[in-house]
Formats: structure tokens, C-alpha cells, sequence
């Protein structure tokens, strides 16, 4: 009942919050104990703005895709998912051709577009900014090559074809793109302290068969050590109690 897991869902939202406002603390004493011109360069979001000027353009896209199903894939009752990527190619070659003599974009993309969502947008993929890292690199790559009006050739996706077209295009002036450079700093700063404490540890196999033979006993365990450190054990040996008697006292 609600009311008897009220409270347990209560404190365990509030431990984890609490877990994770002290781990961003700790990233960020960590990530701090850097110094020096170029770590304070390196936060710095109007020099990281004036340093990736590739990564500011705000794009508003439309696109075609026409899929075929990789080698392998069972067929199924769709025509669609049932093209090769040799015919695939083709249709998206034709439809490159039209659409370069004059074929209206919106309506083909609305009859010709195998994605649903795309069909029933008129082939509206939205707005995105070059520097965006879910824009995959073949798209962000053809995208770059146009101005607006302009048309791609097709760009080969892992299950089919899409068709660009550039909308508009535009300069994300510095302050719209600060917030985002921020964020963007603060997680490389993160994933940097992350690295810095766990190069720290390396892995050590005592035993190679440790791996090999999982029905087995190892007669050791993996280490977790300091470089020039001493060994500090995974788990306890094996057969060993999983915990100790404190020492007598004199």
C-alpha cells in the first residue's frame, strides 16, 4: 500500500540525493585541485566558444530516409525493410534527382519517407547546433557542406538512406550557446577527475586461469594496487570467513 511504502520511497529519494550532491562535491574538489593558465583556460566558455567556432551553428534540417534491411535480417511483410541496400540506394539516388530538379521536399518526404515520424512532419528533423554530440558524424559532416536550399546527396545510416536538406542556418551568438558550453566544460572536468583518480589503481591477475576455468577455485584473486603500492585484496581468499575477529587485547 501506498501509505506503508510512502515513507521508504521518501528517505530513499533523499539518499540519493544526498549521495549524489556529495559525489558532485567530491568531482569537484578533485577536478579544482588542478592549476595553472591552462586549466583555467580550459573552463573558460567564451574562449571555448571562440576556439570551436564549427561547433555554433544552429541548423534547422529536414530530411528523406529511405531504409533496407541489412544482410541476414528475416524478411517481414513491410516492402520497406525488405529493400536491399543496392535498391535502397537507388530509390534514394532518384529521389536525389527529383528533388535537385525541382520536386517539392515536404510533399515527397511525405509519400516517400520511410519513417513514420518523418513522413507525417513533411520530413522536419528540427533544429540542431553543429557541436551537438547526438548529431551522428556522417549527417553533422553533410550538413556543414550546405546553405540554406541546398540538398545532400544521400548519406548511408547503418539501415538506410537519408536525405538532407538545410532549412535555415545560422551563428549561435555567445550568449545563447554560454549555458550549453558550461554544462559541456563542467562534464569534461568530471570525466577527467574520474580518469585521474582511477589511473591511480591498475588491475593486477595473480593468477592467469583466474579467467580461464570459471567452475574452477583460483588459488588467487585479482589485486586492486597503487602503482608502487602494496596489493590490496578484491575479496577475502577463498575459504576464508567473509569477516574477522578483532585481535585480543592484551
Amino acid at each position: 500500500p501506498r501509505s506503508t511504502l510512502f515513507p521508504y520511497t521518501t528517505l530513499f529519494r533523499s539518499r540519493m540525493a544526498r549521495a549524489n550532491i556529495l559525489t558532485q562535491a567530491y568531482l569537484n574538489k578533485v577536478a579544482t585541485g588542478a592549476s595553472g593558465t591552462a586549466a583555467a583556460a580550459a573552463t573558460d566558455p567564451k574562449q571555448y566558444y571562440d576556439t570551436h567556432p564549427n561547433d555554433f551553428d544552429e541548423m534547422k534540417l529536414s530530411g528523406i530516409f529511405i531504409s533496407f534491411s541489412p544482410p541476414g535480417t528475416p524478411a517481414s511483410g513491410n516492402s520497406a525493410t525488405n529493400r536491399t541496400e543496392e535498391q535502397a540506394r537507388q530509390k534514394a539516388d532518384d529521389l536525389e534527382k527529383k528533388l535537385k530538379t525541382g520536386g517539392d521536399f515536404g510533399a515527397l518526404a511525405r509519400t516517400e519517407s520511410d519513417s513514420p515520424q518523418l513522413a507525417a512532419k513533411g520530413g522536419d528533423l528540427g533544429t540542431v547546433t553543429s557541436g551537438d554530440n547526438g548529431l551522428p558524424a556522417d549527417i553533422k559532416t553533410a550538413a556543414l557542406k550546405l546553405q540554406p536550399g541546398e540538398i545532400s546527396q544521400p548519406v548511408r545510416m547503418p539501415n538506410g538512406f537519408l536525405i538532407v536538406k538545410m532549412e535555415s542556418r545560422s551563428k549561435q551568438t555567445f550568449e545563447k550557446a554560454r549555458a550549453g558550453i558550461t554544462q559541456r566544460l563542467q562534464n569534461e572536468k568530471n570525466q577527467a577527475a574520474v580518469k585521474q583518480e582511477l589511473d591511480k589503481y591498475k588491475i593486477e591477475v595473480k593468477d592467469p586461469d583466474f579467467f580461464n576455468a570459471s567452475n574452477a577455485p583460483a588459488r588467487s584473486l585479482p589485486s586492486l594496487q597503487r602503482p608502487g603500492g602494496t596489493a590490496v585484496p578484491v575479496g577475502p581468499p577463498s575459504g576464508s570467513a567473509s569477516s574477522t575477529k578483532p585481535p585480543a587485547r592484551p
